[in-house]
C-alpha cells in the first residue's frame, strides 16, 4: 500500500473514531438525564424502586 492509500485510510479512520466519540458523549448524557430522572422518581415514590423490580 502506498503512502496516500495509508493517509486515507488513516483520515477515514480519524473521521469514525470522532463520530463515535461524540455519539458516546451523546449517550452519557442521556444515560445521566435518564438517572437524575429515575432518582427523582425515587425521591418522590420511596416505595416504587423501579430499578429493583419493586412493584
Amino acid at each position: 500500500m502506498n503512502t496516500a492509500a495509508l493517509d486515507a485510510r488513516l483520515a477515514r479512520a480519524a473521521a469514525t473514531l470522532a463520530q463515535l466519540t461524540e455519539r458516546i458523549t451523546l449517550a452519557q448524557a442521556d444515560f445521566s438525564r435518564l438517572d437524575q430522572r429515575l432518582t427523582q422518581l425515587h425521591r418522590c415514590h420511596p416505595s416504587r424502586q423501579l430499578w429493583r423490580g419493586g412493584r
